[in-house]
């Protein structure tokens, strides 16, 4: 009786540290997994910014080059904001929501992505 008593104690120990220890491992995966997403994200921000630093100096180049072309400084620079007030327009008529498709994706992607 007393050795049954023991054997069950240590299935019960064996048990425990068998849950503790998938706990454990789940938590830390998840903490990876995190990591790597909020890696991912502070990644493509600077891609983003680097992005818009090198369409910022290829508008004015536009916007100064038009301006030649038309005459008038004023002309290029409301030819470039003109094309860019279109995109917006398309964006949001169109755009929008595969944009927020596409990005909300990609993050559930990462997220659950195997990483083994």
């Amino acid at each position: 009786m007393n050795q049954e008593k023991t054997e069950l104690q240590q299935a019960k120990a064996h048990v425990q540290a068998y849950v503790s220890n998938h706990l454990e491992l789940a938590k830390l995966e998840a903490a990876e997994r995190s990591a790597k997403v909020a890696a991912s994200i502070a990644v493509s921000l600077l891609r983003v910014i680097l992005l818009l630093i090198v369409v910022g100096f290829l508008s004015f180049s536009a916007a100064f080059y038009l301006s030649d072309l038309l005459g008038a400084y004023h002309f290029g620079f409301l030819t470039v904001g003109g094309f860019y007030l279109l995109v917006l327009i398309a964006y949001v008529t169109v755009g929008k929501s595969v944009v927020h498709r596409m990005y909300t994706n990609s993050i559930i992607n990462k997220i659950f992505k195997n990483y083994d």
